[in-house]
């Protein structure tokens, strides 16, 4: 029998349970989530951290495979020499780089994507002892929409752009990037409905697109973490932190009349540090409020198009088209640059031309 089917590369999956290396030897199935059948009793996989794990199960996987081919394709229960890779300068190079690099990210969110390319990243130094150029496009390449692919290919190479400074062998990707699916943004035309649906469906809901439309704040960070220190006495001021805002900046937004009315209703500011939503110190989590709006859409039956950023965005429309003033809407949008707005109106389709515009025949 040939030695590829006698014997399969242990592969890294996750489950409920934890992490664990599959392969096949003989025609048989293996599971291992611990290092116990080839005299590791030391290496539990689930006993590390949880953003250790992948990395771990690689070098298991590694071990693992060496181990069968040194016994003839088969487990001994007799305790025997293993052939252990070891873990080379290269790898610890490449661990202590990369968590350089993780160190300086702040948003959980952006980091825990980091982390996945980082564990294959890792997977495949363990498994071929290098990281080859061709591997590193082919974790992105796949993806057939162009927004995806360019996000994705921005976390891969902030990863190997940094291994590369540090010079660490490998080479960068050659892979250019693509030029963004176009989307356009529908505002919303029944405004006051929209209102009073979400009203009577989902108050928490209702009080998240009140504040996406008249204080043109994001949603799933900005309004979700809203405590009522971040709101003055009068209730006519926001201001948020640097730390829940998008580009790290302090920003203060006025409170238009009809989401204070609203905001008085729960009105909760004798306990501060209060999260206006979950009533409690503790915030509801990071998809909260897209859970709730995708039950909405289901329940109201709303146009697939439209989503919480509609209102930020027919918010939007309506600041620029009163004085189109592309600075005040940079500024009230708290984008970092004004190409930024101007591609962000762009998106949403709106018409800066009026017929007086126009050349004139005579």
């Amino acid at each position: 029998m040939d030695s590829n089917e006698r014997l399969t590369y242990p592969k890294v999956c996750n489950d409920s349970n934890g992490c664990y290396v599959v392969f096949r030897l003989n025609g048989k199935r293996y599971r291992l989530r611990s290092g116990e059948l080839i005299n590791d009793s030391t290496t539990n996989l689930n006993n590390y951290p949880e953003n250790m794990r992948q990395g771990k199960a690689a070098i298991l996987a590694d071990r693992v495979y060496h181990y069968i081919i040194k016994n003839n394709f088969e487990f001994s229960s007799k305790k025997i020499s293993t052939v252990e890779p070891q873990e080379v300068p290269l790898l610890k190079q490449f661990d202590l780089l990369i968590n350089e690099r993780l160190d300086m990210v702040k948003s959980p969110r952006y980091k825990k994507d980091l982390e996945r390319f980082r564990d294959i990243l890792r997977a495949e130094l363990v498994s071929k002892k290098e990281i080859s150029v061709k591997f590193i496009d082919s974790i992105f390449s796949t993806y057939k929409n162009n927004t995806t692919y360019n996000i994705r290919r921005a976390h891969v190479n902030m990863l190997v752009n940094h291994l590369y400074d540090k010079k660490f062998p490998i080479e960068r990707s050659t892979l250019k990037k693509k030029r963004p699916d176009e989307k356009m943004h529908r505002p919303i035309k029944n405004r006051v409905a929209m209102f009073e649906l979400l009203k009577k469906h989902d108050y928490n809901l209702h009080i998240c697109c009140l504040l996406v439309y008249g204080c043109l704040l994001r949603p799933h960070r900005e309004v979700r973490l809203l405590t009522w220190k971040d709101f003055n006495m009068e209730l006519t001021h926001i201001a948020l932190g640097g730390d829940k805002v998008k580009n790290r900046k302090n920003r203060i937004v006025p409170i238009p009349t009809y989401v204070r009315k609203e905001l008085l209703l729960m009105d909760n500011r004798d306990k501060e540090n209060y999260n206006i939503f979950s009533n409690s110190v503790k915030p509801y989590n990071a998809d909260y409020f897209k859970t709730r709006w995708t039950r909405f859409k289901k329940n109201a039956s709303v146009d697939k198009d439209i989503s919480i950023y509609s209102f930020r965005h027919t918010g939007a429309i309506q600041l620029y088209e009163r004085d189109k003033d592309i600075l005040k809407l940079k500024k009230t949008l708290n984008h970092s640059r004004v190409q930024v707005t101007v591609g962000y109106l762009r998106g949403l389709e709106v018409n800066n031309l009026t017929e007086n515009d126009m050349p004139d025949l005579l």
